[in-house]
């Protein structure tokens, strides 16, 4: 329901809107409210309480937690069972859909996963699964260590504390974290053999690469190893190549920054960008 305008002790009858599935939380995009369900999303607008209409998003994506609802400005985000949701005036996409499917997306635990806003990034932690995420506006994704209980944002500070195994300041600190991120399974049309690959960002950062569910031996000395550390300043790294699969998933672990991963079946492809 909304109040009476600028009197905020009068909620008429007459300006309570009704929602078929059950209401699980609210949010704020752009100058609508986001209604999110245990069903369909909904957008309410309107210039005035009397006139406020409901739309539903013609997009199946329940709200899985809460917690997990946070006011990214133009956009609000939340979990579903699906991925995380970005819901604003122009509807909603799961907006890590490209990244992992929903299987990989269920062990970050969208059930009681709990979200807040850092710096114009969206942070999200589950305590029962132990996992933390980060992602960007754009939907760039990077895993966090550990699980965060609890956080509290001062705007007079402006520093985000919060309670993993103690007090802290977040994203403060001597000490770097390990960043690890796997991709989703890549598949082509037909079998496939990478012969090389290509990483910008900073710092040096191990690789894994998967095979149609099967770890690989990837280094380009023929050593018996599945891991290949690089450093990142964008040089071309050969593959052994040769087996060919139909789907390709990678794995990057770093202290530095990865702002690109780029495999290939040749080192021709990569020097032709």
């Amino acid at each position: 329901g909304f109040s009476e305008a600028y009197m905020p002790h009068a909620w008429p009858a007459g300006y309570e809107l009704k929602f078929n599935e059950e209401i699980v939380g609210l949010g704020v995009s752009g100058n609508s409210i986001a209604v999110l369900t245990e069903g369909f999303p909904y957008l309410v607008t309107g210039g005035s309480p009397e006139d406020m209409m409901a739309v539903r998003v013609e997009s199946a994506q329940s709200c899985s937690s809460k917690a997990s609802i946070v006011d990214m400005g133009e956009f609000t985000l939340y979990a579903s069972p699906d991925g995380l949701v970005s819901i604003g005036e122009s509807g909603a996409e799961v907006l890590t859909s490209d990244i992992l499917t929903r299987e990989q997306w269920q062990a970050y635990g969208p059930t009681d996963l709990v979200g807040f806003l850092y710096e114009g990034y969206y942070v999200g932690s589950s305590i029962a699964r132990g996992k933390s995420f980060i992602v960007s506006k754009d939907g760039t994704f990077s895993d966090l260590e550990g699980s965060i209980r609890a956080h509290h944002q001062s705007v007079e500070e402006d520093k985000l504390y919060v309670v993993d195994d103690g007090l802290r300041v977040f994203n403060e600190g001597g000490s770097k974290r390990k960043v690890v991120w796997k991709s989703k399974p890549f598949r082509f049309n037909s079998p496939t053999s990478l012969g090389a690959l290509k990483i910008l960002g900073e710092g040096s950062c191990s690789v894994r690469l998967w095979g149609d569910g099967n770890l690989l031996e990837i280094s380009p000395k023929g050593n018996p190893t599945t891991e290949l550390v690089l450093a990142t300043q964008g040089g071309i790294v050969r593959l052994p190549g040769g087996k060919q699969y139909l789907t390709y998933e990678f794995e990057l672990s770093t202290y530095g920054r990865v702002d690109s991963i780029t495999l290939a079946s040749s080192v021709g492809e990569l020097s032709d960008g």
